[in-house]
């Protein structure tokens, strides 16, 4: 059942009241980057809670992890280039408090990107693209 007849059967029998529903998709741009940093900021946590457990309590999953981040990457080269999965496993294996540096030339300028937030990171891919 379409989400809008959904809202629609729901205002109409809670509250007597007709309703106009529209839904509109939203830019594929939109919806990739919202994806992109989403998955991100799941590898910083999940990286995070690793190091937390070695650390903490000794326990090392990493053999666990091997085949979720091999999906994980595996992902990534269907989309990115080496030199951009090379730049989102420098973000990952970067320290929170250290910004990532990337220079790229654009029609015989020299650009410096400052990458600091996962959004940084996506901007900074797009880049780089072929």
């Amino acid at each position: 059942m379409k989400i809008g007849k959904v809202i629609k059967e729901s205002m109409s029998k809670n509250f007597n009241v007709g309703v106009k529903v529209r839904t509109t998709l939203k830019p594929y741009e939109e919806v990739e980057k919202r994806l992109f940093v989403e998955t991100i900021t799941i590898l910083q946590k999940s990286v995070d809670r690793s190091l937390d457990l070695i650390l903490n309590f000794g326990v090392d999953l990493s053999t666990f992890e091997q085949d979720y981040y091999r999906v994980v990457g595996n992902l990534f080269k269907l989309r990115f280039s080496k030199y951009q999965i090379h730049l989102i496993e420098s973000f990952l294996a970067k320290e929170d408090t250290e910004a990532l540096t990337v220079s790229i030339t654009r029609e015989g300028v020299k650009e410096t990107l400052h990458i600091e937030t996962s959004e940084d990171l996506y901007f900074a891919l797009l880049e780089l693209e072929d």
